[in-house]
């Protein structure tokens, strides 16, 4: 799992930028799933990976993008249980709702 995560002056004076950000990272993360072979030459062609090593690893890609109230939830089932054995990771607290960015 990974999380984006930016400071509160960054989304407020670059709010463009991060939504086109995440925009291009939501489609990013569909395109691997829709079009295999595509992106294994993407992946070659820019020197990540070659080909044959991705068309072993895209079955195994994971990422997704949740924007939504979902993301909430799953990060706060997850703070919750770092709370319940050591709160001071967190700042003992739960996030408030201004935790979270939605667009």
């Amino acid at each position: 799992m990974g999380v984006l995560i930016a400071s509160k002056s960054f989304i407020e004076n670059k709010k463009d930028i991060l939504d086109k950000f995440l925009l291009e990272y939501d489609r990013s993360t569909s395109m691997v799933k829709r079009n295999p072979p595509d992106v294994q030459n993407i992946a070659e062609n820019i020197g990540l990976m070659s080909s044959d090593l991705a068309k072993l690893s895209i079955p195994k890609y994971n990422s997704i993008y949740i924007h939504s109230e979902k993301m909430k939830s799953n990060i706060i089932d997850i703070l919750s249980i770092v709370n319940s054995f050591s709160p001071d990771l967190i700042g003992n607290k739960l996030p408030l709702d201004d935790f979270y960015y939605f667009k």
